[in-house]
């Protein structure tokens, strides 16, 4: 599997994704991402090491992003939410068998910080 590798961008770059989002709002944040070939980095990180996403999780991921680029118009919405998992090809799969029993990431972390 190919990866990529993390793009690195500049203040003038982010400067300009900016401007460019300032000066036509209707522009799709998709696009300046992929124009300036940033993106799915961290779904690629969540997958690459088999971590569980969700609905929840993509719900909870999109607000922080929102709020760490300072995106106050943001909602996300079932159509938003389809749309992202179609970009990405991201399918819902029902666990079975062991799997289905393990427990999740999240709670055995908690675990293991209860009993240190």
């Amino acid at each position: 599997m190919l990866t990529r590798k993390r793009v690195i961008l500049s203040a003038v770059q982010k400067c300009e994704i900016c401007e460019k989002k300032e000066k036509n709002p209707s522009l799709f944040n998709v696009e300046l991402a992929q124009e300036y070939k940033v993106g799915k980095l961290w779904v690629n990180n969540a997958l690459n090491t088999r971590q569980d996403i969700d609905s929840n999780i993509l719900k909870i991921k999109a607000s922080y992003f929102a709020r760490q680029f300072s995106i106050k118009d943001f909602h996300y919405s079932k159509g938003w939410l389809g749309e992202f998992k179609k970009r990405y090809g991201l399918h819902q799969f029902k666990k079975q068998g062991e799997a289905a029993s393990a427990p999740s990431a999240e709670s055995i972390e908690n675990d293991c910080h209860a009993l240190q």
